[in-house]
């Protein structure tokens, strides 16, 4: 059994391993010694994407959702074996500046940003900047700010009773129809039926 814990954000209070919670787990599968108690990761957004789409998942029923979960749980673990072992990469301050590039568009996914724009924010060229995105995530940064933007609709879908069109606005998109648009391309819904499904699962688990 491994125990793995999670910080949005690095505290070196929290450097340490957490212990498996009950005795007769321990010794049923060894950790590897080579791996340390923390580890900071390589991309925290993507694992935080992983994460919100799996709360998204977690309220679901039936077959579908539960493949969803698990499939999203591979994921994470793929991901987590692929930075274990990531061999160290030369031009470290590239990789710094692209972290801070990929943070930004986390925490303001409404803004315009253009790639010029954060390109100068971080203090690279911008065919730099998106030959690192390109390189070290598979997607571009237009292609990050999107997604970043979606994320952020669906946590308001769920959790908010705002009307689509200031979800769109709030997100960052011109008008409702770009928005459903860009909502249905990334998720496979559009924004109201994703709403709705997760209505309908609210009211079942309430009742």
């Amino acid at each position: 059994m491994f125990n793995l814990h999670f910080d949005l954000e690095s505290r070196p209070e929290f450097h340490h391993a957490y212990p498996c919670p009950d005795d007769a787990c321990r010794g049923k599968l060894a950790v590897p010694p080579e791996w340390p108690a923390h580890r900071q990761l390589a991309h925290p957004g993507h694992y935080e994407e992983l994460f919100q789409r799996l709360l998204a998942a977690a309220g679901a029923a039936g077959p579908a959702a539960e493949l969803e979960r698990r499939a999203l749980l591979l994921e994470i673990l793929a991901l987590l074996y692929a930075d274990a072992h990531a061999a160290p990469r030369s031009g470290s301050g590239g990789l710094h500046a692209l972290r801070r590039a990929l943070e930004r568009i986390r925490r303001e996914p409404a803004r315009h940003a253009t790639l010029d724009d954060l390109a100068k924010s971080v203090g690279v060229s911008r065919s730099l900047l998106a030959a690192l995105c390109r390189r070290e995530t598979g997607l571009s940064v237009q292609q990050h700010i999107r997604r970043e933007r979606i994320n952020k609709a669906r946590y308001l879908l769920i959790f908010s009773e705002l009307p689509l069109k200031e979800i769109a606005e709030a997100c960052g998109f011109s008008d409702v129809h770009h928005f459903s648009r860009i909502f249905k391309e990334l998720t496979g819904a559009t924004p109201g039926a994703f709403r709705n499904r997760h209505t309908e699962l609210d009211e079942q688990t309430k009742n």
